[in-house]
């Protein structure tokens, strides 16, 4: 049995993958619902000041269960993490757990940062 590889020319390169992650988080973001992205802003930070670490999951639970609000483009979870920690209102811990939701995928811990607690 003989395997057979891709060829190495057709694969992108990791600039463009980092490119095209990057424009398909800014197009989330342009198309999530206003109302929903101050919302998860403000959960974000709530649950930061709550506990010491917190992931994707846990943001996703305290919005189904203390908040109404909705958007048609739940990616745009993404960009508003990126952005926090753009801002230096929270931080990565470095630290991965397996996702409720997702199929056990590996989600990132995040933390408040220093400047905000």
């Amino acid at each position: 049995m003989s395997r057979s590889y891709p060829d190495p020319s057709s694969q992108r390169d990791l600039f463009t993958a980092f490119a095209e992650r990057d424009e398909a988080m800014e197009r989330a973001d342009a198309h999530a619902d206003t109302e929903w992205k101050t919302t998860v802003e403000a959960v974000i930070l709530h649950i930061g000041r709550m506990r010491p670490a917190f992931t994707a999951d846990d943001i996703w639970d305290y919005l189904e269960a203390h908040h109404k609000v909705t958007t048609h483009e739940p990616r745009a979870l993404g960009p508003i993490l990126t952005g926090l920690a753009k801002a230096k209102k929270i931080r990565p811990t470095g630290g991965y757990e397996p996702s409720r939701r997702r199929h056990a995928a590996p989600i990132r811990i995040w933390t408040t940062a220093k400047e905000t607690n």
